[in-house]
């Protein structure tokens, strides 16, 4: 897992470096900064899991154990292209376990190993087609139950065809759209395209606040 900008936005906070942020953000850069007893960057690293809440404060002992334990296959992964580094993997699998606590509150039990696509068109399709049906919102917590909890990737038309039907949509119908039109592919597109160009979002969960209506009101004309 990649942890992304706000990982570093937090480094840089606690007053290290741009240089040494990015050398921390480096392949082996935390094992070089435990191997030179970094004391700046031990603090601030234990300063950021306190604030953020980790199960496992990232003292010095916990960052040796957790790289102990990390595997290959963890270091190797590229999420859109992204390099994960081994503070990734620390902050990823805090992620995880901060929304599978979450999940538990609710009676949701996250599921994490997923096949994951970034774009799956198929399943924002019928999205589309349930819309017009008034069955979007069933079929989006369908869709969302299966993949999140079922280890059924929502970018699988077999798994797009269960949650259709278990809502009541006709499964033949929603197949034939699938493989045999290109019916609501070109709006599934536009709107990836209207999000990064013409609203500018490039991150999820995006908060969008409209000052126009704000309740006060200048106290003179300057």
């Amino acid at each position: 897992m990649y942890a992304g900008d706000e990982l570093s936005q937090h480094l840089l906070h606690t007053g290290l470096s741009h240089q040494v942020v990015s050398q921390l953000r480096s392949p082996g850069g935390l094992t070089n900064a435990l191997d030179e007893e970094d004391t700046k960057v031990l603090h601030a690293l234990h300063r950021i899991s306190v604030l953020k809440g980790y199960s496992n404060p990232l003292t010095e002992a916990n960052l040796r154990a957790a790289l102990s334990s990390m595997t290959s296959d963890e270091l190797s992964a590229k999420p859109r292209g992204k390099q994960v580094t081994e503070i990734d993997v620390i902050a990823g699998n805090e992620y995880k376990e901060n929304l599978h606590r979450l999940g538990e509150t609710t009676g949701i039990d996250l599921d994490y190993n997923v096949h994951f696509q970034w774009y799956p068109i198929e399943s924002q399709r019928v999205l589309l087609y349930a819309t017009e049906m008034g069955a979007a919102e069933a079929y989006a917590d369908a869709l969302a139950r299966r993949h999140f909890t079922k280890g059924s990737a929502s970018s699988e038309i077999a798994t797009v065809l269960d949650a259709a039907a278990e809502i009541g949509l006709d499964r033949d119908a929603v197949e034939h759209l699938l493989l045999q039109t290109d019916d609501y592919k070109m709006e599934v597109l536009q709107s990836y395209r209207d999000t990064v160009v013409r609203h500018h979002i490039h991150s999820i969960p995006q908060f969008t606040f409209k000052w126009s209506q704000a309740p006060w009101r200048p106290i003179s004309n300057w």
